[in-house]
């Protein structure tokens, strides 16, 4: 998972100059959380019970990663900050 985050981060900012990925994730699922971490992605939200799945309702957190990021992570271009690409990342549920 580590590397399609760092292949999504570096596609989405270099190529399609995203200002910023969203990843909503199911909070107890610590291996996305770690990954999402280990990129300086920021927890922003968490909602409870909002997603069906599986027949039962789950919990979810939201991650965002801006570009401003990039520079500290991944060798990538600077982009500029009037930019107003936005990409979300697939549901991880398990």
């Amino acid at each position: 998972l580590s590397e399609a985050v760092e292949a999504i981060i570096k596609y989405g900012f270099n190529t399609l100059k995203f200002h910023s990925i969203k990843a909503h994730i199911d909070p107890t699922n610590i291996g996305s959380e770690k990954v999402l971490q280990k990129f300086n992605f920021v927890k922003e939200a968490y909602f409870k019970e909002n997603y069906f799945f599986a027949g039962q309702f789950l919990d979810t957190a939201v991650y965002f990663y801006f570009a401003i990021h990039s520079a500290n992570n991944i060798s990538l271009k600077k982009i500029s900050n009037n930019s107003i690409a936005y990409a979300e990342m697939p549901q991880l549920f398990a």
